[in-house]
């Protein structure tokens, strides 16, 4: 009696047949890996444990890193919160005492664009001994999962006086640079005793104090990036420490670009009071549109002999004057 072969094992049979192929012995490979799986184990262990000491010592680098960061925001934070609380005591407040009773060259010191100035670092040196206040009650529990981007974006709603502060500062240029060659002047007189008179042991002057604020800002926004790069993606902190560098950024490129014009006000301001002659008063070099680019000295050959001559290029005017 002939045996009924199920179809399925049939068809098989003739694709065998019809492709020539024989079943394939999987009984080699699999020995192979059976004798093999502990080597391969061990292997991607090691593998494992070198991408693990190699996360390991990069954290250690980042956490340490991170550390002293934090403490140059917290030691730079007070130097200057100290020098803003030095300018006040030896310069603005003696300054607001003596114009209210005397005249003279406190009123008029007072009076021009300086008593802005003078307003505006009373507000700036409130909002700066607040965030330093915070900074020290962070960094009496400090630890490696401690927050700073909610104190960085209350900063940056801070920093908007600071912008302010650059703009009335460009303007006050003028009376800088009065300031500066009017060394026999009352005012640049009672500066000078004020300087004196200070607490400051390097007895700075008062526009070197002025400048801080200016200066202030793109400190902030280095160290605010160092941090943001030194912590790490999983942390608390990195999100609000990122939100608040795009803001402070903001400010920051605002603030240069004022600073630049700032500069170059002042340059041009500098070089009018540094001009005499009959034709320096009609001149009227400073003008709101006028960028000093640069200046340097050389010798006239034209009229047979030499002589020096200083050059003054401005953006609009190339200037030439003979030193005295």
């Amino acid at each position: 009696m002939a045996t009924k072969v199920p179809k399925k094992r049939l068809q098989r049979k003739v694709l065998e047949d019809s492709l020539d192929l024989e079943p394939l012995d999987l009984s080699d490979g699999l020995e192979w890996w059976r004798f093999h799986i502990p080597e391969v184990l061990r292997a991607q262990a090691v593998w494992r444990g070198s991408l693990d000491r190699k996360r390991y010592a990069r954290m250690v680098k980042m956490k340490n890193k991170r550390n002293n960061i934090a403490a140059e925001i917290l030691s730079t934070e007070r130097a200057y919160v100290g020098n803003l609380r030095v300018l006040v005591k030896a310069y603005l407040q003696p300054i607001k005492e003596m114009s209210s009773t005397n005249g003279g060259a406190v009123a008029n010191l007072f009076d021009s664009q300086l008593s802005t100035i003078f307003n505006d670092i009373e507000v700036i040196l409130g909002y700066n001994s607040i965030i330093l206040s915070d900074l020290e009650k962070r960094f009496a529990a400090w630890s490696n999962s401690q927050r700073l981007g909610d104190i960085f974006l209350k900063m940056a709603d801070f920093l908007k006086a600071y912008t302010q502060y650059v703009n009335h500062y460009k303007k006050a240029q003028s009376t800088f640079a009065k300031l500066k060659y009017a060394t026999g002047s009352e005012e640049a007189l009672l500066l000078e005793r004020l300087r004196e008179g200070s607490d400051d042991p390097l007895k700075r002057s008062m526009r070197d104090f002025l400048i801080m604020p200016v200066q202030r800002i793109p400190r902030y926004a280095m160290l605010l990036k160092e941090l943001v790069e030194n912590t790490w993606e999983d942390h608390l902190d990195q999100v609000a420490l990122s939100e608040a560098l795009k803001k402070i950024l903001y400010i920051a490129d605002s603030v240069e670009e004022s600073q630049e014009g700032t500069y170059s006000l002042a340059k041009v301001t500098e070089i009018s009071y540094l001009l005499t002659g009959k034709n320096a008063e009609d001149l009227q070099l400073v003008q709101p549109h006028r960028r000093y680019v640069c200046d340097m000295g050389v010798m006239d050959m034209t009229s047979g002999g030499s002589r020096p001559l200083h050059i003054f290029l401005f953006n609009d005017i190339l200037l030439y004057a003979v030193p005295t």
